[in-house]
């Protein structure tokens, strides 16, 4: 198993500290971000009749790729948010009882952070990079059931259980998201969270029975775009190092990213010595998953 060095786990955590401010919009972003307010809710109304779950799940994959395209294309981001904005109201009347099980709920709140991140980059105005705005992942948001939802808590408070993150839990105790989390913590999910950057994976959306497969092959891309062996050096992306936890540690992420590489990168793997984390690209970006 290759290591770091504690002076190379000093210089990766200065330098992307140095990383996420450079890209800041205004100082008056700053401020915000250090004194937080409530994150705008992007479905601030509810619609008129309910959906069901899984029509509503179905509806919101189409238009989320819809808006990863237009994205892509550069067209005009009012024609493609706002047939999202209507269907995201109908979120207000989806209850944890509808999403029945883990792969339902893994599946849904997958497609509807890469929505949510989409939709809050047009919403915001995002240009060069969603730190523009430093607090994006917790400065937008949309309501589910009686629970505020934003990016942030999708993924450290619903997908990874409320594991710490950045010192502290996401969700208080008491917090009504609670009930929408799934029962287990599924690692891949990071193959699959788009944060509209380029070191993000392409965009894909997800379905619950065929979950595992697609989150099995978004590792598997990921891995292979992303992984890359120098010398005795494996530089990994640094989800791997950040969120090593959810893979059982540093060792149980080096040997995922192992079992997901194609054969020629499997085996330079397997020469390493050292485990180099690459620093996170911030520029605004939308890829789609082929």
């Amino acid at each position: 198993m290759p290591r770091r060095s504690r002076r190379r786990r000093a210089f990766e955590t200065a330098r992307d500290a140095v990383g996420f401010l450079r890209h800041t919009r205004s100082p008056a972003a700053w401020m915000r971000a250090l004194r937080p307010e409530p994150p705008r809710v992007l479905n601030a109304v509810a619609s008129k009749e309910p959906w069901p779950a899984t029509a509503l799940a179905t509806r919101l994959r189409t238009l989320g790729h819809a808006l990863a395209l237009a994205a892509v294309e550069g067209v005009p981001t009012s024609q493609a948010v706002a047939p999202i904005e209507e269907a995201a109201r109908a979120l207000w009347h989806v209850m944890p009882n509808e999403l029945q099980d883990d792969a339902t709920r893994i599946a849904f709140f997958l497609n509807l952070y890469n929505v949510l991140v989409l939709h809050g980059a047009a919403a915001l105005g995002v240009r060069s990079s969603v730190l523009e705005e430093p607090s994006f992942f917790s400065a937008i948001a949309y309501r589910v059931g009686d629970a505020i939802l934003t990016p942030d808590r999708i993924e450290h408070g619903l997908l990874r259980k409320n594991a710490v993150h950045l010192g502290h839990r996401t969700l208080p105790s008491s917090d009504p998201a609670h009930a929408f989390a799934p029962s287990r913590v599924e690692p891949r999910i990071h193959a699959a969270l788009v944060c509209a950057s380029e070191s993000c994976p392409p965009i894909a959306f997800y379905e619950p029975t065929r979950l595992d497969a697609q989150l099995d092959l978004a590792m598997r891309h990921f891995v292979n775009a992303q992984v890359r062996v120098e010398g005795r050096r494996a530089h990994l992306p640094l989800v791997f190092g950040h969120y090593a936890a959810d893979f059982g540690g540093e060792e149980g992420a080096f040997e995922l990213v192992r079992a997901h590489a194609e054969p020629p990168l499997a085996a330079a793997l397997g020469g390493a010595r050292t485990i180099v984390y690459d620093p996170w690209d911030w520029r605004f970006a939308v890829r789609l998953a082929t």
